[in-house]
């Protein structure tokens, strides 16, 4: 059994997030936005990422809004806090609300306490850490297999169900960042014993 142990590895913010969830590269212009996008990514509740512009009064939105599926519902993210921009004036934000509202899609403003909310926030950013490691195909298959055969189980379970040549904590590190696997991050610290489960 090769199970690596979990570790901080340094690496630079990057300005542009890549999520499997979204067709285009999104400009996370400050690192709770950022963060935010890393956990729509994580999280099975959410379906998809779009990123665009919006007809909207709002020229942050007008521009490029970061929109997300959650639970049927359509959340534009608002991150105009992260950027130190002015507040919206009371017309201002009631035009915008009305407008969303006609688009079926609802304004969720990033709270940087939920975002930064442990464990949930230091396990996406571990496993983001992953996010371009390559798993070769006969460990994929492997692993998929081994799920599929013995459902839901924790990373230590799998790690003794495939070859020891796996490096399994990467491995399904990179398969959750690409929308192939789901980790449990919100309740325990990402360890062997965090639940893996193939993408429903």
């Amino acid at each position: 059994m090769r199970l690596t142990s979990f570790r901080s590895r340094s690496s630079a913010t990057a300005r542009l997030v890549t999520s499997a969830k979204c067709e285009t590269a999104i400009a996370a212009r400050d690192v709770l936005l950022r963060d935010a996008i890393i956990q729509a990514t994580l999280d099975p509740a959410v379906q998809t990422i779009e990123f665009g512009p919006l007809e909207v009064p709002d020229p942050t939105f007008a521009l490029g809004a970061i929109v997300v599926e959650r639970d049927a519902q359509r959340l534009v993210l608002d991150h105009r806090a992260c950027e130190r921009t002015p507040p919206r004036t009371v017309d201002e934000e009631g035009g915008l609300l009305v407008v969303l509202e006609e688009l079926g899609m609802r304004l969720a403003p990033l709270d940087s306490r939920e975002i930064r909310k442990e464990p949930r926030f230091t396990n996406c950013r571990e496993v983001w850490r992953y996010c371009d490691h390559d798993v070769p195909l006969r460990d994929r298959l492997q692993i998929m297999q081994a799920l599929a055969e013995e459902g839901p189980q924790s990373i230590m379970e799998l790690a003794n169900r495939v070859s020891p040549t796996v490096d399994i904590v990467p491995s399904v590190c990179a398969l959750a960042c690409s929308n192939i696997l789901e980790l449990e991050l919100a309740e325990k610290p990402l360890g062997p014993r965090t639940i893996v489960r193939e993408r429903r």
